[in-house]
Parts: C-alpha cells; sequence; structure tokens
C-alpha cells in the first residue's frame, strides 16, 4: 500500500476512534465535544466523498482520534480496553451491515432526508441527532449483536444522551465503512500495526499555521 493509502486507513480509523471516545463521554460524563461531534456527524452526511480527506476534512479536530490509535496501537502505553471494546463492536456490526442491502438503502435514503433537515437546524441540534439515531434503532440495533455501553445511569436513561450515543455510533459505523473502502481488513490490521502507528505519528505532529 501506498502512503496517501495508509493516511486513508488511519484518517479514518481514528474517526472510529473518535466516534468511541464520545460515546463514552456521553455515557459517562453527559458531554460531549461539539465541533468533535459535528464533524463525525459531517461524515454521515458526506455519502459521494472524492476522498477520505473530504470526509474529515479539519485534521485539528480528528486529532483526539489520531491520539487515541497511537495509544491503543503502541507497545508501551497504558491503553483504554473500553475504547477498543467499542471498536471491536463497531467492526463487527459494520460487517454484518455490509451484507444486508435492504438495510443499506434504507439507511441511504434517511440520510438523504437528513441533509435536509441538517441543513435546516444546524447539524448538532437535537431534531437532527434524534434523526440520526432513529437511522441506528432502526437498522444496526437489529442485530443480535449489540454494543455494550458502560456509563452513568443518570445518563444512560436519559433520552437526549441516548440519541447522541446512538448517533455517534452510526457516525462510527460511517467510519468504519470508510476504512473498508480504503482497503481495511482486520488482518490487515494485525499485520500492519506499526505502519498504522508511523502514520498516526506523522499525523499528530505539530503543524504550522500560516497568519
Amino acid at each position: 500500500m501506498s502512503n496517501t493509502q495508509y493516511k486513508n486507513l488511519v484518517v479514518a480509523l481514528g474517526a472510529a476512534f473518535l466516534s468511541a471516545r464520545l460515546v463514552q463521554d456521553i455515557a459517562c460524563n453527559g458531554r460531549a465535544s461539539e465541533p468533535e461531534l459535528e464533524l463525525l456527524l459531517n461524515g454521515i452526511l458526506n455519502t459521494n466523498p472524492d476522498s477520505v480527506d473530504a470526509v474529515y476534512d479539519d485534521a485539528d479536530t480528528l486529532n483526539e482520534g489520531f491520539k487515541i490509535l497511537s495509544t491503543q496501537f503502541s507497545k508501551t502505553k497504558v491503553k483504554d480496553p473500553e475504547l477498543l471494546r467499542y471498536l471491536i463492536s463497531l467492526l463487527a456490526l459494520e460487517k454484518k451491515l455490509s451484507k444486508r442491502k435492504d438495510m443499506l438503502e434504507y439507511i441511504s435514503k434517511r440520510i438523504d432526508k437528513a441533509k435536509d433537515q441538517a441543513d435546516h437546524f444546524g447539524l448538532t441540534h437535537e431534531n437532527v441527532v434524534a434523526n440520526f439515531a432513529d437511522i441506528y434503532t432502526e437498522t444496526l440495533s437489529k442485530f443480535k449483536l449489540k454494543v455494550q455501553v458502560m456509563g452513568n445511569p443518570a445518563y444512560l436513561t436519559n433520552k437526549t444522551h441516548q440519541n447522541k450515543v446512538r448517533a455517534v455510533l452510526l457516525a462510527g459505523i460511517r467510519a468504519i465503512v470508510l476504512w473498508r473502502q480504503s482497503g481495511g481488513s482486520r488482518l490487515h490490521l494485525i499485520f500492519n500495526r506499526q505502519k498504522y502507528l508511523d502514520e498516526a505519528e506523522k499525523l499528530l505532529k505539530p503543524r504550522l499555521h500560516l497568519v
């Protein structure tokens, strides 16, 4: 694979890890970074991109995802098993979804309608988030395999927070789809972890900002 291909893989997987972190933040603390949430939800709506970079066009906002990837793939850093568990669940769910043409068509139609709603209300408005959550409930929640979300019961039983968690999980599935389309697979991930790590470290290097 070329360096560009590895960059695409790392950007997509970084977005998936960022989704996992936001699920954790919402479930445990009842909050989510607005810029990160907006970036991920926008990724759902960007259904015909020219590149992975075009889906996640704000590398600074995606930085946290790269940091998590770097930590999880490092041999020396302390890892967060919960984030890895969320990622594994997303990988498994996306694989099941890829075999259900009916669900994929349904999701595509619903996303087309969500674009107009997002234009009217704004991407992170509660109505739009609830719509994304409903798409998740009507499709991915139908599988026997469930994402086991751990956190504070006060947040987990709150409808607003439930909607955010499901919307972010849908965004995580979108990231995994992009990762697969870029050449990602479980075996590839196992045998090329160092290359993922190297590319993530490149993306984390300080950037020059011209003023």
